[in-house]
């Protein structure tokens, strides 16, 4: 195992004093070094998640489950970073709560820092039934984009109603404006159809 070797307790030491940069330099190199060894892209993943880089956490995290599947641990930072990026993460700390089921709550999980499997437990809790649960950050963020794409979304549709109106044409010929072009096939140019696709094949 390396949880006794010098690089571990180095990761640590930086992440611990602030210095994310450094802990992560050191944990890149150890996974370099360790391709096939479950700790050393648990550790990397371990920094990833605090610098708040989902995606490549997310692999990392993944990476370390592939090599071992029953690091309870790593399920629950995997959960974690699912619910940053938004995505479905029941599955994950689903995992975790089933791994540590049948240990004593004195246990002390593998890679866990010190972590007993009562402690996880009760980490666990507030994500019991809340498989799509979302940090309150993300959630705000998410809203946000859906309120910009639906303004966008009106702008289009008015400018489409309004060049509609002027040309007598159907609202929805005003929206797809590319059936009324000219293009060009087998080197002659011709003409395309005067409506809109719907129009033309009797949709509406």
């Amino acid at each position: 195992m390396l949880e006794g070797l010098p690089e571990i307790q180095e990761i640590s030491k930086a992440a611990d004093s602030g210095d994310l940069v450094a802990a992560r330099k050191l944990a890149e190199g150890l996974a370099a070094a360790q391709p096939l060894h479950e700790g050393a892209h648990f550790q990397l993943g371990l920094v990833l998640f605090q610098l708040g880089e989902w995606v490549k956490a997310r692999q990392a995290l993944k990476r370390s489950l592939y090599l071992r599947r029953d690091l309870a641990v790593a399920h629950y930072y995997l959960g974690l970073v699912q619910l940053g990026l938004g995505e479905f993460a029941g599955r994950s700390f689903q995992n975790a709560r089933r791994l540590i089921s049948r240990q004593d709550g004195v246990t002390v999980l593998p890679w866990g820092d010190g972590l007993t499997a009562g402690e996880l437990r009760a980490l666990l809790q507030p994500y019991h039934g809340a498989p799509r649960h979302m940090k309150p950050e993300t959630e705000r963020i998410n809203w946000e984009l859906v309120r910009q794409r639906m303004k966008e979304a009106e702008a289009t549709l008015q400018r489409a109603f309004e060049q509609g109106r002027r040309s007598g044409r159907p609202f929805c010929c005003a929206v797809l404006p590319p059936w009324r072009k000219k293009r060009k096939r087998g080197g002659q140019t011709r003409r395309a159809p005067s409506k809109c696709f719907s129009c033309a094949w009797g949709i509406q």
